[in-house]
């Protein structure tokens, strides 16, 4: 397809799941793939889908780190609850001294043994982007579709 549209003009490969269970002689094929290309990337008009993503209630939060990867300008120490924290050497935090005060005010900050955490509550964004994985794509008396 490369030689056809162009290498710059692939957009992304989505592997969909085609069957719950296969049997081979060597490693069982249970997903097929859509290689997606553009006739222009740089025209491709697209719009993100989003599924809704399971809820365990609204108290229900997925803790998260404050710090990144690779230093950067937001590298310092930070008090909170009466400690001192530092993301590290070859850290940064995710946001400046702003967001994080605000973050403690609001209750989603807290900390671990030795690094500041992040309440990330399912109710913030109850849905999830839609990426090239796509598992729901049985068929079957027991498979509901969703089709995008």
């Amino acid at each position: 397809m490369d030689e056809v549209l162009g290498d710059e003009n692939y957009v992304s490969t989505v592997n969909y799941q085609k069957t719950s269970h296969a049997t081979s002689d060597q490693l069982p094929n249970v997903f097929d793939q859509i290689v997606w290309y553009a006739r222009n990337k740089n025209e491709l008009k697209f719009r993100r889908a989003y599924q809704e993503r399971p809820t365990e209630g609204d108290d229900a939060f997925a803790s998260r780190d404050m710090a990144s990867a690779g230093a950067g300008a937001s590298t310092f120490e930070f008090e909170f609850q009466g400690r001192s924290f530092h993301p590290g050497r070859t850290r940064h935090w995710k946001v400046q001294r702003l967001g994080l005060e605000r973050a403690g005010r609001a209750g989603r900050l807290f900390a671990t043994t030795n690094s500041l955490r992040y309440r990330r509550y399912d109710r913030d964004f109850p849905v999830t982007e839609t990426h090239n994985a796509w598992t729901d794509t049985l068929v079957g008396s027991f498979h509901e579709n969703a089709y995008t």
